[in-house]
């Protein structure tokens, strides 16, 4: 893969680790009953939830380049989403 590829894929996987980790840590917390309804706001703030998804922001665009780069399409994107 060249440096624009290799870049989408570290996006696409920093995204989703980002993610799965937070969730499924605010899942398992709150399925141990370790925060009540008023703090849940509270804790999902300071897991960095709302950035967190905010972040997920070109998500497709980035999966469509690397579709575009595996299968050689002819449509190279010069530009892709940061």
């Amino acid at each position: 893969f060249d440096a624009p590829a290799l870049a989408a894929l570290s996006r696409i996987f920093a995204r989703e680790a980002a993610f799965k980790v937070a969730e499924e840590g605010l899942r398992l917390v709150v399925g141990a009953a370790g925060v009540n309804e008023a703090e849940m706001p509270a804790f999902e703030t300071s897991l960095g939830l709302p950035v967190i998804h905010r972040a997920q922001a070109g998500l497709i665009p980035d999966m469509d380049y690397i579709a575009d780069v595996l299968y050689g399409r002819v449509a190279k994107r010069t530009a892709v989403a940061a």
